[in-house]
């Protein structure tokens, strides 16, 4: 019995140590951009690392392939093609973004009156279990939405619509997306 309190101050320092492990910061991602109600959004990356690095933003897409640099305290913009946007169903819009040193990325689609933004994850912080936060369309043609990325060959998607009791069952190769919206009013994904 007076081993107990040591296997537990264990099991509690494992716990701790696999918390801090889970960050924004790393050197592998892969990020997608869904549509946002306009044909010629402003897409921008946003990247910062707390040390010199370097990197490289590819997508099959257009062949895309750009470097970029880091400096410690400044942060580096990428701007990317319109046409990069997630528009339905699957596509090869994946961008994959790697960096010689850890990094932060953060996306952002840019255009009057609907700009989103995200914190990107790197890939060993990415789970398999998620749940889309949305609301109910209040105008036709502008519903919720949600885009899936695949990381690596023979990803497999189970996507369950509780709204409709639907599930839709896929399987993405890397650097392929999945986007799904709803453009009915009173529609909910």
């Amino acid at each position: 019995m007076k081993r107990l309190p040591v296997i537990l101050a264990f099991l509690a320092w494992c716990a701790a140590a696999l918390a801090q492990s889970i960050t924004n910061i790393g050197t592998d991602f892969w990020v997608a951009f869904p549509r946002n109600n306009s044909l010629n959004p402003t897409l921008e990356l946003y990247i910062s690392s707390s040390v010199p690095t370097s990197g490289n933003v590819s997508s099959a897409h257009l062949g895309l392939n750009l470097n970029f640099t880091v400096i410690p305290g400044i942060v580096n913009l990428v701007s990317l093609p319109a046409s990069i946007t997630a528009n339905g169903g699957v596509e090869d819009k994946g961008i994959h973004i790697t960096s010689v040193d850890p990094i932060a990325v953060y996306g952002l689609n840019n255009q009057t009156a609907s700009t989103d933004a995200y914190m990107a994850l790197p890939v060993p912080a990415l789970g398999t279990d998620y749940r889309v936060l949305t609301f109910r369309s209040a105008f036709n043609g502008s519903g919720s939405c949600f885009t899936v990325v695949a990381t690596t060959d023979g990803t497999d998607v189970v996507i369950f619509n509780k709204q409709t009791g639907a599930t839709t069952n896929l399987t993405l190769n890397t650097g392929q997306t999945y986007h799904v919206e709803t453009a009915t009013m009173g529609e909910d994904v």
